[in-house]
């Protein structure tokens, strides 16, 4: 089968259709995405975040309110010397953390234990 000179400029044409529908979706797909992530990221600012104190950095302690340098470390080497926190009563052993200060550190942060932790 022997090809034109009009039949390969109708198989660019449709070719060249093809590309510019799928660059299209491409950009339409990205622009719709960009936009619920816009949302989700609006709606999550106003939910409080919490941080896992079994899995938290150094520096992630120090986000926490209630929590100075200190307590980070302490923190840090009570679970090198015991593992996870399994609960919040815990906390209790570490010197320096009272009712007030646990108050505070319960708003935003958790003790999370299991395969569903993050």
């Amino acid at each position: 089968m022997t090809l034109t000179r009009s039949d390969g400029r109708v198989l660019f044409i449709m070719a060249a259709i093809g590309m510019l529908s799928i660059f299209y979706g491409l950009i339409s797909a990205d622009h719709s995405n960009n936009q619920n992530f816009m949302i989700q990221a609006e709606n999550q600012s106003k939910l409080p975040l919490i941080t896992d104190l079994n899995r938290a950095s150094y520096a992630e302690l120090l986000d926490i309110p209630g929590i100075g340098p200190t307590l980070a470390q302490r923190i840090l080497e009570y679970r090198m010397a015991y593992g996870p926190f399994l609960r919040w009563e815990e906390l209790d052993k570490i010197r320096g953390i009272g009712p007030t200060t646990l108050k505070k550190i319960r708003e935003t942060a958790g003790v999370c234990m299991g395969p569903n932790c993050k």
